[in-house]
């Protein structure tokens, strides 16, 4: 199966090599960044003028929405250990493409992120360029870049936008053994919004998910 159709057909952002179907478990690990704003309706001002006319002016209200954000209310739900201080937003997936985004700190096991704060980006129509060079051992090395419209869930709120996705081949090693990985890095260009916490609520920003590195965990927490 392509590469495009295994990326477009599933939640994760890595597709797996013939090679590694007799590899042991491992972890893939990528940064995750949320930079958001979310616009509300702000407060109502009014003053009188001369002659007894009302003017009222309405305005709105823009706040971030970004890692930090969420690692603060994880922390406000005590999912964390006291403090967001160390703490970061992963991807963590395994060799049978389970996984999702991770809170992760240093010597403590990584917390899951609630899908009401922010969940992986699933793709629908994806084009792609680049190159695949297949050599005869059967291994497969990519440089490809797909282009997809994508959709997640910010806030607890439906988005929707542009995803440019950088398919690339990565070599692992398991156990002393070399495996052949695609990993894909991706910028998810988004709007959406809907009634929130604080009434209507606006969303426009970006989730991106840097290039994959092998975790030390040996299997998801």
């Amino acid at each position: 199966m392509k590469t495009w159709t295994l990326l477009l057909a599933s939640v994760g952002f890595l597709t797996f090599g013939t090679s590694l179907s007799q590899a042991q478990n491992y972890v893939l690990e990528s940064k995750v960044a949320v930079v958001a704003a979310v616009t509300t309706q702000g407060t109502e001002t009014t003053r009188s003028l001369r002659g007894g006319a009302e003017v009222t002016r309405l305005g709105v209200t823009v706040k971030p929405f970004t890692n930090r954000e969420i690692l603060a209310e994880m922390s406000t739900r005590t999912l964390l250990d006291g403090s967001t201080s160390g703490w970061s937003l992963v991807y963590l997936m395994d060799a049978q493409q389970q996984g999702g985004i991770y809170a992760s700190k240093s010597g403590i096991i990584p917390v899951p992120v609630p899908e009401d704060l922010v969940t992986l980006p699933t793709y629908s129509v994806g084009l792609q360029t680049g190159t695949q060079t297949q050599h005869p051992g059967g291994a497969t090395y990519s440089a490809l870049t797909e282009l997809a419209l994508a959709s997640a869930q910010v806030r607890g709120l439906s988005v929707s936008g542009f995803a440019s996705n950088g398919i690339r081949s990565l070599t692992v090693k398991v156990q002393g053994s070399t495996y052949l990985v695609d990993t894909v890095s991706s910028k998810f260009n988004f709007t959406g919004g809907g009634e929130g916490e604080s009434g209507a609520e606006l969303l426009k920003g970006s989730i991106s998910i840097g290039s994959a590195k092998l975790s030390t965990l040996s299997e998801l927490p």
